[in-house]
């Protein structure tokens, strides 16, 4: 072989070995710089409040299309300075951590949870105020409820705080509703218990529950008298619209149906007033136990209908948490217990409209019924093959 080719033929060799180095190095390099990146802003500091800012104004950027309100929240546990110096920085971020978890489980898959600073936690809840005053209780309560564990063995227990500000009523900037709540968030800390919201000397009572129309304001016209929800020949055309309204804007949807077990045996048992009171008092605590923006309707005698704006897997886990609420509430103030079946569909694993939903969901919960009831079904496209009664749809 020539010398020159011999030449050549090295020159390549060594040119391509020195490219693959500089792009191992580059990428080498590139990880580097995104594992900083992205464990700065899983820890704290300004790219968290970077990047909680940014989600804010991606909420807002979607606010002309979804007039749903949404709340911020800021939290952190009473008395951080003590419980870092008694434990240490390396478990406090530890446990830190382990609260911004079960804040994600506390919330719905479709809300926002993170770390901010060093002892604060944020979140965009899809809720106006009304909703967030019955829905943070219950967040607060998540979070102090049981001694965080810790990997050294130890176990502590915090009280958490919390701050809010709500677009539209607090701003419709995202800086401006960042520290709107993180002023309430300090109002907070002063006091050393619960909650605040801008403006506010003490967090304000929550309201009584409130008709969940999905969105409805007029509804003296719309609702069951008897239980104060959604009137059953008023949730077909509110349904088509939730269901629309959210997939117009590619946002997941599901549909709930909760069948009360053996009503008729609790009416002729106990009497019809009693069946009645049962029904209200259902109706509240499916209130209570959901978000304003929540659509819930009365179906039928025995049946309640919910459409929620999260995925059929979400839902599903409503579903259960609802089932489980329900077996642990005494009804009618005689210490009356109930149960019931939750048949369970959603977009985008189901139907992507109203009336499929519905179908699908009534399907799951007659799967559920057929199996002995007391118990939540998700529906599946096997299901259709069964040979199950279907109920009438004439509502769409």
């Amino acid at each position: 072989m020539p010398e020159w080719l011999t030449i050549i033929g090295q020159s390549l060799l060594v040119a391509v070995a020195s490219f693959a180095v500089i792009v191992a190095l580059a990428s080498h390099l590139r990880y580097q710089m995104l594992a900083r990146r992205s464990q700065e802003v899983k820890t704290h500091g300004p790219a968290a409040k970077s990047a909680f800012e940014l989600r804010i104004s991606q909420w807002l950027g979607t606010a002309h299309r979804d007039p749903t309100p949404f709340t911020v929240l800021r939290i952190t546990p009473s008395g951080w300075p003590t419980l870092r110096d008694v434990h240490g920085e390396e478990a406090m971020n530890e446990m830190m951590d382990r609260l911004r978890e079960r804040l994600e489980k506390s919330l719905r898959a479709t809300d926002v949870a993170m770390r901010l600073q060093e002892d604060e936690l944020g979140a965009l809840v899809r809720a106006g105020r009304k909703a967030c005053a019955a829905l943070l209780p219950r967040v607060l309560h998540n979070l102090s409820d049981t001694p965080v564990p810790l990997a050294n063995g130890l176990a502590v227990r915090v009280d958490a705080l919390a701050g809010i500000a709500t677009y539209p009523e607090d701003g419709d900037r995202a800086p401006e509703l960042y520290q709107k709540a993180e002023q309430a968030l300090e109002r907070a800390r002063t006091e050393g218990s619960g909650w605040r919201g801008p403006d506010t000397a003490a967090a304000p009572e929550p309201a009584a529950a409130a008709a969940h129309t999905g969105g409805d304001v007029d509804t003296g016209s719309l609702l069951d008298p008897l239980t104060g929800v959604l009137a059953p020949n008023r949730m077909g055309a509110a349904l088509q619209k939730f269901v629309a309204v959210r997939r117009r804007d590619d946002l997941p949807v599901s549909i709930l149906v909760l069948d009360v077990d053996l009503l008729r045996r609790y009416n002729k048992q106990y009497g019809h007033l009693m069946g009645d009171q049962l029904l209200r008092e259902l109706a509240e605590f499916l209130q209570r136990n959901t978000r304003e923006a929540d659509l819930i309707a009365r179906w039928h005698e025995d049946q309640f209908v919910v459409a929620l704006d999260c995925p059929p897997a979400a839902a599903f886990v409503v579903a259960q948490r609802l089932w489980t609420g329900l077996r642990r509430v005494s009804f009618g103030g005689t210490g009356l217990r109930i149960s019931a079946t939750i048949g369970v569909a959603g977009w985008p694993d189901h139907s992507g409209t109203a009336r499929g939903l519905f179908e699908e969901a009534q399907l799951a919960l007659r799967v559920g019924k057929s199996k002995g009831r007391n118990q939540c079904v998700l529906f599946d496209a096997g299901m259709r093959r069964l040979n199950i009664a279907a109920a009438p749809v004439e509502i769409f």
